[in-house]
């Protein structure tokens, strides 16, 4: 179920081509938020998913710089690194949920997890 929908748009400037381009709109749905808890990274910190969530929005504390955070859905896995200082959203596909989301970091800090 869809209770509304997240738009993203912009401009990127000095791009390799020289001038700009603009970005989007990109619009992503979502429903209402599940799941919220303060997560403690300080090496790595396994979240689980609850069943049916559709999406991740992880907040890191805004304008952070450091230390780096990196995001992955299989222990094993290399994973992705996420901006340190501006929230990720990442929406799931329902055919293919993943059971624990997995954030580790070099440092200490601590992130914002909604599930929706």
């Amino acid at each position: 179920m869809t209770y509304g929908t997240w738009n993203l748009a912009g401009t990127q400037y000095s791009t390799p081509q020289g001038g700009f381009v603009s970005l989007g709109p990109f619009a992503i749905a979502f429903g209402p938020v599940t799941q919220s808890q303060a997560v403690l990274v300080n090496t790595t910190a396994t979240v689980a998913v609850p069943a049916n969530a559709a999406g991740v929005c992880i907040i890191p504390p805004i304008g952070n710089t450091t230390p780096s955070v990196l995001a992955k859905f299989v222990s094993g896995d290399t994973g992705f690194y996420i901006d340190p200082g501006q929230p990720t959203l990442i929406q799931f596909d329902s055919a293919h949920q993943p059971a624990n989301l997995y954030l580790v970091s070099g440092g200490s800090v601590t992130v914002q997890v909604q599930m929706t």
